[in-house]
């Protein structure tokens, strides 16, 4: 079960003004007046109202893209598809609604046909790069909130002797927002690299702030176990287990880990009581 929301981007104004630049910018291409010598203008007038709406358009479109990817490809966890998805929708998709809607705005407010002036040669190109940019900016908004993740919750040792209350949810990363996990919902945690992501029952992976140890430390040892260096695992995705050589034991999960689980010889006993009683 996929447990995802939408970032919800708070770019309003930077929309509504990048909009009103980018119509202007267009349209002073070539143009020796300043804006001031522009706007009494009607046919600038026009032109600046009727290319607002369409860069209003592009650049909401480009974002609920970019929110999108956020969610189901996210730069991290599948950066290639990402890559070719920004490209193909953020970008390529976006240019030809560009040049559909500008055709239209031609023909319809100023009687003109785009293949007769020179848009193609000098506007459109310049438009494919803010189009690019405005792409970047959301990849730059991404990177930000990603560097800026919410720190590990800390628990206060209280005089009392009762054990600190285990969080019911764990902050995961998914896109430029950080969202609450059930822990029932994970089945494992691992690290790949340098960062560490728990694989959910549904088949999903969620990227985290936290390292294994904090994970452990979290987490209620009586449904997780700490196989490993590499992976923190739940009782429930523990299919079965064989016996290694030297005593180690080899673990089958559900759902799959990309690699075998091995628990060592030392473990292996406390793994044993963990699974048949739960300690």
């Amino acid at each position: 079960m996929m447990l995802a929301v939408s970032p919800k981007y708070q770019d309003r104004w930077l929309k509504i003004t990048g909009s009103l630049f980018c119509a202007h910018f267009i349209e002073a291409i070539g143009r020796e007046e300043s804006f001031f010598q522009l706007l009494p203008r009607k046919s600038y007038q026009l032109a600046l109202l009727s290319g607002f709406v369409i860069a209003y358009l592009l650049w909401e479109l480009i974002s609920r893209i970019s929110a999108w990817l956020d969610v189901h490809y996210d730069w991290f966890v599948k950066p290639l598809a990402r890559v070719f998805l920004q490209a193909i929708f953020g970008v390529i998709l976006t240019a030809i609604l560009l040049y559909v809607l500008t055709l239209l705005q031609m023909r319809i407010f100023f009687n003109q046909d785009i293949e007769q002036v020179s848009y193609l040669l000098y506007e459109f190109p310049v438009s494919c790069v803010l189009i690019v940019l405005i792409n970047m900016s959301y990849f730059t908004w991404y990177l930000y909130h990603r560097a800026t993740p919410a720190p590990v919750q800390a628990f206060v040792e209280a005089p009392s002797p009762a054990p600190a209350p285990k969080p019911a949810v764990i902050l995961v990363n998914r896109g430029a927002r950080n969202l609450p996990l059930p822990v029932e919902q994970v089945a494992y945690a691992y690290k790949n690299g340098d960062y560490t992501y728990l694989q959910s029952f549904g088949g999903d992976h969620f990227l985290v702030s936290y390292s294994l140890d904090d994970l452990e430390a979290m987490l209620d040892e009586s449904h997780f176990f700490r196989a490993n260096r590499q992976l923190i695992v739940q009782r429930k995705a523990v299919h079965s287990f064989s016996p290694r050589e030297f005593g180690k034991l080899s673990l089958q999960l559900e759902p799959a880990f990309r690699e075998p689980v091995i628990v060592s010889q030392k473990k292996a006993p406390v793994f044993k009581s963990w699974l048949l009683n739960g300690q």
